[in-house]
Formats: C-alpha cells, structure tokens, sequence
C-alpha cells in the first residue's frame, strides 16, 4: 500500500473526529504525522458502522490532495484510486408539501443498502457515501452499475419524487488513452472530457446533513440553531464563501435572506460546519441554506449549492393586518408623484412589504414592516397593489385605484411616413419635439429590440438612422421628460431589401 505500508496510524491520536454527516456517528478521523521533517497526512473512514476505519487516505502534498488510496475488504486491505463515490440526489415536490403522504424508501447501489428514508418527505438535495465495497473494480473493462429505489407508502402505494441524480467519484488519478498528433493535443482532449473535472471547487451542502436544535414542541419566539456542513468535492480549497440561511415564501414569491455568513477556508476533505441563528414563528417554513447565493465563485457544479429543512411551528397562523394610508381610493392626482404610505401588522412580525403598478413586478422591502416613499406614476388610469407577508410567511393583500391626470411629452415622426417601404438595410428616422426644453432622454428602436439612447441637446428636430430587418415591422420612439413621464410615439415600416 506505498506510504500506508509504512506506517502504523494511531486513529486514537487523530487531530479530527468527526462525523461526515451530523446525524450520523463518528466515522471520520484524521491525523498528521511528521518525521524528518516531512509532513504526513492520513484520513480513515468508517463505511459500514461498526467503528473500525475500513477506508484510508494519505498525502504528503502542501496541497493536501490524496495521492494514495486503500480499502479493507474480507480482512485484507486493497489499493485503489478511489477517494470518495458519492450518488447525488436532488429531490422535488411539484406541488404543496401538504398535497403529499410520508413514505419509507431504501436506495440501493449495486444491491447495497446507502440510504434509508423513514415516514419522511425527501425534498432538496441529498447525497449518499458509497462505500467502496460496493463499486465493481474491473481492470481495462467496463462495468455495469445498478440503482435502485425501493419505497413503500405507509398508507399503501409506493411513489418517490425527484428531478435529478448524478454519480461523483474523486480519484487519486486515472490511465486515459487518447489519440493526438502531439502532446498538448492529447492533453487538451482529455481535460476537455465530458464528466471529468481536474481543477476548481465543487461546493455541497446536502438536505440529510442539517438539522435544528430542536424540531418538536416549537413555539413562537424560540431561537433556534439550524446547523450544516459544508464539503468540497473538488480538487481545489474554496476561500471566502458566503453561505446564507433563507426562508422560502409561499406562492413563488423571492425568498428572504435570514443571515449570511462567511466561511474563510472549505478544504478538500472533511466536513466544515456553519450555525445559522433563526427565531420560531407559526406556520410551516421551507429554510433553505444556499452556498454563494450571489454566484461569485467559480465551480465546476451548482448542482449541489442547495440545501432543505422543512420547520412547524404552533400556534396564530393567519394572515396580518394591512393598514395603506396613502393612496386614497379614488384618488385623483394633476402631477406624477405619488406618496406611498403602508404599513403591516402581525404579533409574529412582518417579514416583507411590497408594492406594484397594475401587473408590473412587485417591489419588495425586505425586513421593513412599512412603505413610506415617493414614487413616479404614468398618467392613466392605475391599480396599485399592496401586500404584506408576516415572518409566518402569510401574505395579504390590498389595491388602491387611482387616476393621473398630467400632460405627456410629444413629438411628430416627420420621417419615414406610415407604412413606408424601406429599400435598404437602415432607415432615416426624423421628429419633431413640441416642447424639446422639458425632453431628458429620447430613445428609439424597431422590430421589438432593444431601446437605443439618442444623442439629444435641446433641439426641436433630431434625425438619427436604425438598422432594420427584412419585412413588416414597428419603429417605436419613446420620450422621457424630466418629471419621469413617458410618451411612445410609433410608425410601421416595411422593409424590402
């Protein structure tokens, strides 16, 4: 077994003991050696529950990547370039968690036992250890693999819900063969293997390895201590990585960030655990702990960056009170800005507020219990929607109608005329301002694309050319004056290039 064969690991010893997964006991261990003045690093895994570590690793790399392998099987130990196989599961409930029925189900890898599930409702993503002895080693051949779910629901019927799984084995190293007409050629191929990945992080936090203080007999106002792992599958350590604890809301609405934390370094082996503070409220939460929530690191997968506890809580589980003073209903305004006065009211605490303009998207404030800004409103007619979600997550709603009555900026399209035919690949657009002192910005475009800012100083006519499309199409200019206010003036135009 190469450096394993050298020396006597004394696991009692070990600087780390630990579990790879919270809920499990200890079944990892880690212990550093140093002689004559190089440094030795062991990790012995136990795969099967009896306490005896099964599985062995070793490096003597200021990296800390494994260079050797070994794994004890019928009492002899055997070499590998296997480090870690890990089967990746992301499940999911299409519908309402409460539309679902608990069920048992056993997973299966080659007819080995991984993973049990017992009156639970799997949801998020899970990972499992495949233990050595379950992969078939078959030199220069092939081998076939099975997975297999075995479910029972406990009311009758058997059903299992998931969206995806994927198969992870880290390696010490791997024999390809390709064939290039030069080294770098062959090189080049085989980093760019589909499924290999021989550099970069890869990031895991998985659903069956948090858990929370305390999950039965909740009431509102407890703290609560959600706890996780985090893991590096990769094969480079990860620094700096934000991690956040977020409550998911009903209705698809944009989950809200609880806290955020910042782990300094997530080595390549080993768990690292993160603790997120969260107080009780009534209801059933989704906690989702999400790893670089804004996507600032550079992984080889965001397949495993999610993770879910699902949380009840007794007690008041209504919707809160909304209280809007401004806007009236009915109201009529002769100017564009508009004072928005809300505010929401629950004993367990508003979690969000938020507002929209007839079905525009909603404007959110979140960890506000009020709205109180100014904000610019087209002339028209208007609906403005208010709605507040209490920390339970229940929403309510209100509107408000509203009329403003305030002029437009305008202008006439001299050129092209309507329904124009255009012979060539650019037209030669040509307005008239009525009141170019009030205009801030004008912008134009055709054929539905994107909006293009005009270079514009003041003056009473601008001209300025677009690149067209062959066939029927609208020419849209769109004003902007220095209230906010908006006015679209448009054209069809035909092109026959």
């Amino acid at each position: 077994m190469d450096i394993l064969d050298d020396f006597q690991v004394d696991w009692e010893s070990a600087i780390t003991k630990t579990s790879r997964y919270l809920k499990d006991p200890i079944d990892w261990w880690r212990v550093i050696k140093t002689e004559n003045g190089r440094k030795f690093e062991f990790i012995g895994e136990d795969t099967n529950g009896d306490q005896v570590v099964d599985f062995i690793h070793a490096s003597t790399r200021a990296d800390g990547r494994m260079e050797f392998s070994a794994f004890s099987k019928g009492g002899k130990w055997y070499d590998t370039n296997l480090i870690e196989a890990l089967l990746e599961i992301n499940f999911s409930l299409p519908w309402a968690r409460s539309s679902y029925v608990p069920y048992n189900a056993d997973i299966y890898f080659n007819d080995f036992k991984i993973a049990t599930f017992i009156n639970s409702l799997p949801e998020g993503h899970y990972a499992f250890p495949i233990p050595p002895g379950a992969i078939f080693f078959h030199e220069n051949t092939e081998a076939d693999y099975t997975i297999e779910v075995k479910s029972e629901h406990l009311r009758g019927g058997h059903y299992i819900v998931t969206s995806d799984f994927q198969l992870l084995y880290r390696l010490t190293e791997v024999d390809t063969y390709v064939i290039a007409e030069s080294r770098e050629a062959a090189e080049k191929k085989v980093l760019d293997t589909p499924g290999f990945r021989f550099k970069g992080s890869d990031l895991s936090v998985n659903s069956n390895d948090l858990s929370i203080s305390k999950s039965v007999d909740l009431s509102h106002g407890e703290r609560l201590e959600i706890s996780a792992n985090i893991h590096n599958l990769g094969m480079d350590p990860a620094k700096e990585v934000t991690v956040a604890l977020v409550q998911s809301l009903p209705g698809g609405a944009n989950p809200i960030e609880v806290s955020k934390i910042i782990v300094p370094d997530v080595p390549l082996y080993g768990p690292t655990p993160v603790k997120f503070s969260w107080t009780a409220v009534p209801g059933e939460h989704a906690l989702k702990v999400i790893i670089d929530p804004d996507k600032e690191l550079e992984e080889n997968s965001r397949f495993n960056n999610e993770a879910l506890i699902t949380v009840k809580v007794g007690g008041k589980d209504t919707p809160p009170n909304l209280e809007i003073t401004s806007p009236e209903d009915g109201q009529k305004f002769d100017q564009p800005k508009i004072r928005l006065e809300a505010r929401g009211i629950d004993e367990s605490g508003i979690l969000l507020m938020e507002y929209r303009i007839d079905g525009g998207l909603w404007m959110q404030r979140k960890g506000a219990d009020k709205i109180s800004e100014e904000i610019i409103v087209q002339p028209g007619e208007h609906t403005i929607y208010f709605r507040a979600t209490d920390c339970s997550g229940n929403p309510f709603s209100s509107s408000r109608k509203i009329t403003v009555d305030f002029k437009q900026p305008s202008a006439t399209i001299v050129a092209p005329d309507e329904g124009a035919l255009i012979k060539q690949n650019t037209v030669v657009v040509t307005i008239n301002l009525d009141n170019p002192a009030e205009i801030v910005n004008v912008e134009a475009r055709v054929a539905d694309g994107a909006w293009k800012e005009l270079e514009f100083s003041g003056e009473n006519t601008l001209s300025f050319e677009l690149a067209v499309e062959v066939g029927k199409q609208p020419l849209e200019v769109k004003l902007i004056d220095r209230n906010g206010i908006e006015a679209m003036i448009t054209r069809t135009i035909e092109v026959v290039v």
